[in-house]
């Protein structure tokens, strides 16, 4: 990972990427501490090292984080006013800014501490981030006339989604849809939401050895304020997901 100068605010300053809880930040903080994520920390031009975090300190406010860095490189970072972070956490990239740093020592080896960030930003390109949809959430894809032969509407578990997708799940006793197969009249079932009309094309077809069948469907022409829909349940899902960690 490399912050370059002119790169470093991309995304510090979209709000749809913003998370200012406390308490999702300290989450996402000690979730990046527990998979010994590597982040790049930059205090700008070639003040850049590769550190992890060592501690999240609610109490005090403060970020500690190994030195990652020796010599003249270590002293500008120390000697900056602000640090870009960038990691990433479950395939999403994860920004941060806070300063300035101090050097200090944990469990006996040299780190830094910063002040627990204001902000975390969690910057997902919109049509590649895919969330798992707990199946105690009974989220579905009602699809109308899914084969020539079923009935007039089938009712599809969701196993994932993201703004232009998703993966549905079948039992062997639904009719089977071949890959291509488009249609017009679906409507996408989340909890506590309104139902969103769409149109799905399905791209990929597997078979379970238990005879139950899973679809890969693409969204057909969803509009920006049902993607936004999509966008608030994926937010939501998330955010409770770490509230329970």
């Amino acid at each position: 990972m490399n912050l370059a100068p002119d790169d470093a605010c991309d995304g510090l300053t979209d709000g749809r990427f913003r998370i200012g809880s406390r308490s999702e930040i300290a989450s996402i903080l000690r979730d990046l501490m527990a998979k010994h994520a590597l982040v790049a920390a930059s205090g700008g031009g070639d003040a850049q090292i590769v550190t992890t975090i060592l501690s999240v300190e609610v109490d005090t406010g403060e970020l500690v984080l190994d030195w990652g860095g020796t010599g003249r490189i270590a002293d500008r970072l120390m000697a900056a006013s602000r640090v870009l972070f960038e990691t990433s956490l479950d395939q999403v990239r994860v920004r941060f800014a806070s300063g300035p740093p101090a050097p200090t020592v944990f469990d006996g080896e040299a780190a830094f501490r910063v002040a627990i960030p204001e902000f975390v930003f969690r910057i997902q390109r919109r049509d590649s981030y895919r969330l798992k949809v707990p199946a105690s959430l009974r989220a579905t894809l009602v699809v109308e006339a899914f084969a020539q032969a079923g009935p007039a509407s089938t009712s599809l578990v969701l196993h994932d989604i993201s703004e232009t997708g998703a993966c549905v799940g079948a039992s062997r006793t639904d009719p089977a849809a071949a890959a291509g197969a488009r249609h017009e009249r679906c409507r996408l079932l989340l909890p506590e939401l309104p139902p969103i009309s769409v149109g799905v094309e399905v791209i990929h077809v597997a078979s379970r050895n238990d005879g139950a069948m899973r679809y890969g469907v693409r969204f057909l022409g969803i509009p920006e304020r049902d993607a936004a829909t999509i966008r608030r349940f994926i937010a939501r899902v998330e955010r409770d997901r770490r509230m329970r960690t």
